[in-house]
């Protein structure tokens, strides 16, 4: 159980900055452009400006290799 888990988070980068460095940055980058477009279409968010004193919450982008039932990723 322990490789397994070691090797599923090998797949997996733990920033945008990790993800980028790697050779299979396409793929992430193609992920990334299909969840944009899929949050405009949903039209999930609105700009704004930032009231005074308001805080800004902030976020990040949280990756993760989907595999199929025989465990291809």
């Amino acid at each position: 159980m322990g490789k397994a888990t070691a090797e599923s988070e090998a797949l997996k980068p733990s920033s945008l900055a990790e993800a980028r460095q790697r050779p299979d940055w396409p793929h992430w980058e193609e992920g990334i452009r299909e969840e944009l477009a899929t949050l405009r279409t949903a039209r999930t968010w609105e700009l704004a400006d930032l009231p005074p004193g308001a805080n800004l919450v902030g976020s990040k982008w949280v990756f993760q290799a989907k595999k199929d039932a025989a465990g291809n990723v």
